[in-house]
């Protein structure tokens, strides 16, 4: 199981903190998130609340009894609104543009998969005549083919 600075560091890099990033938000020094990260120190039951809200995970989760972060325990539509609060929390338009671009992305991913999904659909769905025709053509296809060896 994770310790507490594990886990403290991956969620920080998970945001894209810098140590001294996370320091800055949460009131501490730089030195105090690196001894928390070591497994030196542990946080105060304030700085805890603070990285609850901030990453979005429970205290329990952060101290390792939990396996699951909250947010991997949300409904769909939590996580929806979880995303957003992550979204708004990037300090660059160029980070909320990459993620408007990722989303695209794979809206379109999804996409061209249904079309390739519907197409391959409509040729099983074609009656057995023309499969049957097809079958005609590739046989005498081969006969032709045999012809030329001879």
């Amino acid at each position: 199981m994770a310790t507490v600075g594990e886990r403290i560091k991956k969620l920080r890099i998970a945001q894209g903190f810098t140590q001294a990033r996370l320091a800055e938000i949460l009131h501490v020094s730089k030195a105090a998130v690196c001894k928390w990260e070591s497994n030196t120190n542990l946080p105060k039951v304030m700085e805890l609340k603070n990285m609850n809200s901030l990453f979005h995970v429970s205290a329990d989760y952060l101290l390792g009894l939990a396996n699951r972060s909250a947010i991997e325990q949300l409904s769909s539509e939590k996580k929806l609104e979880a995303m957003a609060g992550y979204f708004h929390q990037l300090e660059s338009p160029e980070r909320q543009q990459a993620c408007i671009d990722f989303v695209i992305s794979q809206f379109n991913e999804q996409e061209a998969v249904k079309i390739e999904a519907e197409k391959i659909q409509r040729a099983l769905d074609e009656p057995a005549e023309a499969v049957l025709d097809m079958n005609i053509i590739v046989d005498s296809s081969l006969d032709f083919q045999g012809m030329d060896k001879s």
